[in-house]
């Protein structure tokens, strides 16, 4: 049979082809943070929405390319997010925003989260991403970085502070203990009075911020203070 070369049935075809990928991926994500990596496989997750296994390897030829388009698709996801705090031009109120942004995004994407940097499995050459490393508008990790050079070279950081890679290190893992002590705290609800998630992210960022200033004083003075959960 033909294929139509009319454009609204090649419109058409393009729409239903994308939705058949995002409910793929919404499966795959769903499974991982459910049962972990061993449990994803390319027909779980045909069962999991009802499609055959052949329409998933029209898509994906194997686990492997799977996992990167999961990958690509929720760091941009981030990248989405954080595009609007890339602009600010302060790099301190920046990093800060930045640490925000972090938290804000594990609790509205708990799944592309825990997916993420809570799934025990293999790492993923950055040659086969569609992320091309080091580009601060679509790798993440490289604006954070980018950031805190910004705040050496304008003399924000403590003068020892020098070594960009373990400064974002540090910086990036200061808001990751709070975005997963939030994310898991329904486990300990009974037994911890717990406040709200931004409210300690931005109390966190601050107190961390004095100890790594080189004045002694927090970033986020000219950050307006963001309302979360």
């Amino acid at each position: 049979m033909a294929i139509s070369t009319d454009p609204i049935a090649i419109s058409r075809r393009s729409r239903e082809k994308g939705q058949q990928q995002k409910a793929i991926l919404d499966a795959a994500r769903e499974l991982f943070a459910e049962a972990g990596e061993t449990a994803v496989t390319l027909r779980a997750v045909a069962e999991r929405i009802g499609y055959s296994t052949t329409v998933i390897y029209q898509h994906f030829s194997d686990k492997q390319s799977l996992i990167q388009a999961l990958c690509d698709h929720d760091f941009l996801q981030m990248a989405k997010d954080f595009a609007s705090l890339a602009d600010i031009a302060h790099p301190g109120q920046r990093l800060h925003a930045l640490g925000l942004g972090y938290v804000s995004f594990a609790l509205q994407h708990p799944n592309a989260f825990r997916f993420l940097f809570l799934t025990d499995r293999a790492a993923l050459p950055p040659e086969n991403s569609a992320i091309p490393k080091g580009n601060i508008a679509l790798d993440t990790y490289a604006l954070l970085k980018h950031t805190i050079a910004e705040c050496i070279q304008q003399g924000l950081l403590r003068s020892e502070l020098k070594d960009v890679e373990q400064m974002s290190q540090l910086c990036w893992a200061n808001v990751h203990g709070i975005a997963c002590m939030h994310l898991y705290s329904s486990v300990h609800q009974l037994w911890v009075d717990w406040r709200p998630a931004m409210e300690n992210a931005e109390k966190s960022l601050e107190i961390f911020e004095r100890g790594i200033s080189r004045d002694g004083k927090p970033f986020s003075r000219a950050v307006k203070n963001r309302k979360g959960k």
